[in-house]
């Protein structure tokens, strides 16, 4: 018994250090999941850069799982609205994603919170019994300003993303 106790903590430590390691690869950048959570029925994954924490990041990549309570273009709108409350000077802007692209609705903000400015692109994709929504955001110091082609690139790139190649959810919290 002792033995089969030793083999399933192994078994468990290995699954976790899995979790914890799981990398993608978005937009040139490889991001480590650092966050996964449940709530009710929505379930979200966020991923940083190797070297960064998940409080601390310059650049940031989520997906979400939300039950199928609303369209993806009523989601981008509540997030905007939400966005242009919470962050002044947010002009947080939702859209119907680009024909050719593999969404239903985007928004776009700029998030300022004390010394750290923030750049937000989401997409929202509708599915028949669940919405799933990309996040990818970059942090720069307060004092700086975006590079405009830079945010330009990210967003017609991100735009392109597949949102099937990246939606594996897992529910675990690694960090």
């Amino acid at each position: 018994m002792k033995k089969f106790s030793i083999l399933v903590l192994l078994m468990f430590g290995v699954l976790i250090s899995a979790v914890a390691n799981e990398t993608k690869q978005i937009l040139g950048n490889n991001f480590v999941l650092k966050y996964s959570a449940k709530d009710g029925g929505h379930y979200f994954n966020e991923y940083v850069m190797p070297n960064e924490t998940y409080n601390n990041w310059t650049k940031l990549f989520s997906v979400y799982e939300f039950p199928k309570n609303s369209t993806a273009m009523q989601s981008a709108k509540g997030l905007a609205q939400m966005a242009n409350s919470r962050y002044d000077g947010a002009d947080a802007q939702f859209t119907a994603c680009p024909k050719n692209s593999d969404c239903n609705a985007m928004v776009t903000f700029t998030a300022y919170n004390g010394s750290i400015k923030e750049f937000n692109v989401w997409k929202y994709k509708d599915y028949p019994d669940r919405i799933l929504a990309n996040q990818y955001a970059i942090r720069v110091s307060a004092n700086k300003n975006f590079d405009s082609q830079n945010i330009y690139n990210i967003v017609r790139d991100f735009v392109k993303l597949n949102m099937e190649d990246v939606k594996n959810i897992k529910v675990d919290n690694p960090n």
